[in-house]
């Protein structure tokens, strides 16, 4: 018995896992070439293993800023990374700006970061 190649749908001649590799290699370049990088399948949990009380500040902090720091989203913190305009022109027209938009995405992730880190009383 020979090998049979897996398709990918019956007007696709693609075998399915070139079909994967590309879709891998474009999300690579896809990221490449991104201005801000979205972390958006990490687990907090793993880098910051206490919640921040009174007792605990210094190692949570070291923690926190470890896990920033691995993500390169310490520019929200130290100032690096401005707020962009968030109305730029283009062709004429008033657009929302795509920096600006992840931006924003990613402020509210490292939000979300500090929040599930903070203890409730």
């Amino acid at each position: 018995m020979g090998r049979r190649a897996i398709f990918f749908g019956d007007s696709e001649q693609t075998p399915i896992f070139f079909r994967i590799i590309l879709i891998i290699q474009q999300s690579m370049e896809a990221t490449r070439d991104a201005k801000y990088l979205y972390p958006y399948n990490l687990i907090v949990a793993n880098f910051v293993s206490l919640k921040l009380n009174q007792s605990t500040f210094l190692l949570w902090k070291t923690q926190l800023l470890g896990l920033i720091e691995s993500q390169n989203m310490h520019g929200f913190i130290n100032g690096n990374f401005p707020k962009p305009t968030e109305i730029v022109t283009r062709n004429n027209d008033l657009v929302e700006n795509v920096d600006f938009l992840e931006w924003k995405k990613l402020g509210c992730l490292l939000r979300g970061w500090i929040i599930e880190t903070l203890s409730e009383g």
